[in-house]
């Protein structure tokens, strides 16, 4: 039986956060090689009330028990959602989609139809917004696509070429 209590003095919000990841695995010939990747692990961030100061660390089993408030919270966000979830898209970061996420966009069709009173709330709001509609019809161009049709899919590799953020500045010589 969970013998731990909550804590009413303390606020905490549980959220996802990147971390790298090292693998090492041995190839065909015996040689070591190393592989970079990421993953996602669920994180805690634990404040006292009424003070500035935080911390932050890796969830334990027992913070759920600690905070269950926070913890309910945290799970009915990351419910399964109706749509194509915001952290598909190549073109935002992970920090834009938790600030998405605060104000209730939970999908890329949310932020393809927002209204533009929502859209001046948001950092650089308008432009990816239009991101994502470009990668909506991109996506409903590569559905309707048969293996056949080459030219409905130069159209399709054009579309994605739009979707994707154009470097600005001076080109590389």
């Amino acid at each position: 039986m969970n013998r731990i209590t909550p804590d009413p003095n303390l606020s905490a919000r549980f959220f996802f956060h990147m971390m790298p990841t090292l693998e090492f695995v041995e190839d065909e010939k015996g040689r070591t090689q190393k592989i970079h990747g990421k993953k996602e692990e669920i994180y805690i961030n634990i404040r006292a009330k009424g003070s500035k100061e935080n911390h932050s660390r890796r969830m334990v089993e027992e913070d759920k028990y600690r905070f269950p408030r926070a913890w309910a919270e945290f799970e009915g966000q990351n419910s399964p959602i109706d749509g194509t979830p915001l952290r598909s898209l190549p073109f935002i970061s992970p920090g834009q989609v938790d600030e998405l996420q605060a104000v209730d966009i939970k999908t890329v069709e949310d932020l393809a139809n927002l209204q533009e009173s929502q859209i001046v709330n948001i950092r650089k709001g308008r432009f990816i917004q239009k991101q994502a509609k470009a990668y909506l019809a991109a996506m409903d161009v590569k559905e309707d696509v048969e293996e056949d049709d080459q030219p409905v899919l130069e159209k399709y590799d054009d579309v994605v070429q739009d979707a994707i953020p154009k470097k600005r500045g001076r080109p590389k010589k």
